[in-house]
């Protein structure tokens, strides 16, 4: 059997198994003697996945008793408890509204499934989704988790490309990501022993001694054994009314610079066909021109007021995509709940290399249409030969390096599965030769996909914050019609140079040789210059000194004894951290070795 995972545990933890119906029957307090509780909600009742638009809707709901139950049992835990909910993504949301208050949220793991068949007007499900909480307004202690590598079946090289940065990687895999891909569940009931043994083991510290499974199997008993209240209802987000319009944009094609609470007012009703907004995440992001760090409350309310906009400007069929953080994306919701219908919570897992303790790595895309059909969801036969690339996903188990993928293309090999809900084959731009004057420009393949999958030729397109012209440049290149709108000036200007890149017949997305100034990380950009030694000589000759010193060498001993001028390393590195980086771990081998097994399995 491959191992697929290693967990530094420190004390094993015991797991104990119970129904919702059989919790009722154990003594009082039985909750409060575990340190981590994970909840299963209910996969096959059938209206958990009715559309709740109204606190009517979901009282009395079997969605409704559920969470209720999940209130009961957070409630009850020890003070350094952990809880987690496993459930549907479409449901989560109401769970977690539900909570608010009982315990602290830490993170929005992803698990996967076994693909399911699709209901009408959506993509096939993939994924289920864990919330994890803790009792106390306190970090998440866990133990370390790394996954191993993958390795792609054609070229045998690892599945990502790590560039030349292997020697400071760990020789077995990279450390757990909020995405859990590398195996999957059935769609039924996820709550495989694999799955419980990734979260025991991911538990196995000296403060947790024992986790309780709690599978949520019906809500009448739910009801009528936990007696768990409903006097704190879900209040539903307050609906805002700012759709007073004074339509003075009727033509397209536009790049608009100004506030999108003040444009899109001016947009005429049911116009757009499809709308994309990836808005601040008020992270304190560096932005020019914008402060990304309002209050919270401040910060939800004008998402609600340029979201009540984009759902008047949408046409009867179309699509409204907005991508956030899954915190975020929770209140985005139970917002849009209320006004359009839900079609798919999309996860996209962005990031390439996790390199911390359970890495944020995914990003959500909150899909819904006006009316309970979409006009336009090009998959498979209804999607133009010249597109259908775009809205196909690369296959699991193999490289997405170019060398490869031609010579499997040239061997007619598959390169290629059907969409779901789960995006893992776009990462987010990292290289310098992709990046323009903007600290979160989108890949042009994400947005090729939405537009090639919810808009045809012709369509309206509408981006209210178009930062560096991502959107609106594929609608050009895939010849739809677009309205950008974007505050800041300088990003505006970008935009407007990039789209005359394209009436001259050129690529806006090729590579670019300048290296951009902003950045989205407050780590200084390395400037450019010439190395004497080479970085990774200076890492891997300090790695030596360290293995014969048996600890990883101080600035002095390196000044001292090692093979290279000191001066060097401090010209090169920001800090002796990462110099001495190489030296604090074992570095990867890019190529399977013998007896070494691809880990997933082909879609």
């Amino acid at each position: 059997m491959t191992i697929v995972y290693k967990a530094e545990i420190e004390e094993p933890i015991t797991v104990s198994r119970v129904t919702s119906a059989q919790l009722g029957s154990l003594s009082s307090g039985i909750i409060q003697t575990y340190d981590v509780v994970l909840v299963k909600l209910p996969f096959g009742q059938s209206d958990l996945t009715v559309q709740h638009k109204t606190v009517e809707d979901f009282a009395n709901s079997s969605v409704q008793r559920t969470c209720a139950f999940v209130k009961w049992i957070a409630d009850q835990l020890k003070p350094k408890a952990k809880l987690l909910v496993l459930g549907k993504p479409a449901i989560l949301p109401y769970a977690h509204a539900f909570l608010n208050g009982s315990v602290h949220y830490q993170t929005w793991i992803v698990t996967r499934l076994n693909p399911i068949s699709p209901s009408e007007g959506s993509l096939p499900g993939e994924h289920a989704g864990i919330l994890v909480y803790t009792k106390e307004d306190a970090l998440l202690n866990h133990a370390t988790m790394r996954i191993a590598y993958d390795y792609c079946r054609f070229c045998e090289r690892t599945t990502k490309d790590y560039g030349g940065k292997k020697h400071l990687y760990d020789a077995f895999g990279t450390m757990a990501s909020d995405v859990w891909k590398d195996f999957a569940v059935p769609p039924d009931n996820p709550l495989t022993e694999e799955l419980v043994q990734r979260v025991r083991d991911l538990f196995s510290i000296k403060e947790n001694r024992n986790m309780l499974v709690v599978e949520v199997d019906n809500s009448n008993d739910i009801s009528k054994n936990m007696r768990a209240t409903l006097e704190n209802s879900l209040a539903f987000p307050e609906v805002v009314s700012t759709s007073e319009s004074t339509p003075e944009i009727r033509s397209s094609n536009m790049l608009i610079r100004g506030d999108a609470l003040d444009v899109l007012p001016k947009i005429e009703d049911n116009s757009v066909d499809f709308v994309f907004v990836d808005p601040p995440y008020n992270l304190k992001k560096k932005y020019s021109g914008y402060r990304d760090d309002l209050d919270i409350e401040d910060y939800f309310k004008w998402c609600d007021t340029w979201l009540d906009q984009l759902c008047r400007v949408l046409k009867p069929g179309g699509s409204l995509v907005v991508l956030n953080i899954p915190l975020w994306s929770i209140r985005h919701f139970l917002y849009l709940q209320q006004r359009l219908d839900f079609r798919n919570w999309i996860v996209w897992d962005a990031l390439g290399l996790p390199v911390r303790r359970i890495l944020p790595a995914h990003y959500t895309l909150l899909w819904y249409s006006k009316g309970r059909e979409p006009k336009t969801l090009n998959l498979g036969k209804t999607t133009r030969s010249n597109e259908l690339e775009n809205v196909l996903h690369l296959i699991d188990g193999y490289c997405i390096r170019e060398s490869c993928l031609k010579k499997r293309k040239a061997l007619g090999q598959q390169l290629q599965r059907p969409l779901t809900d789960l995006w893992t084959d776009i990462h987010r731009v990292k290289h310098n030769v992709r990046r323009r004057e903007h600290p979160t420009q989108l890949p042009d393949r994400l947005l090729k996909r939405l537009v090639s999958l919810l808009a045809n030729p012709g369509d309206l397109v509408l981006d209210c914050f178009n930062g560096s012209g991502t959107t609106t440049l594929v609608a050009d290149v895939l010849k739809r019609r677009y309205i950008g709108v974007e505050l800041v000036q300088d990003y505006h200007e970008l935009a407007l140079s990039r789209h005359e890149i394209i009436r001259k017949g050129l690529d806006p997305f090729a590579k670019v040789h300048s290296i951009p100034v902003a950045k989205n990380s407050p780590v200084p950009r390395v400037r450019p210059m010439r190395y004497a030694v080479p970085k990774k000589t200076l890492q891997l000759a300090l790695k030596e000194l360290a293995e014969r010193l048996g600890h990883v060498p101080t600035r002095e001993e390196v000044a001292t004894l090692g093979k290279y001028p000191i001066n060097l390393y401090d010209e090169y590195f920001r800090n002796w951290g990462e110099a001495t980086a190489a030296a604090r771990t074992t570095g990867m081998k890019e190529r399977k070795e013998s007896g070494t097994q691809a880990r997933l399995t082909s879609y």
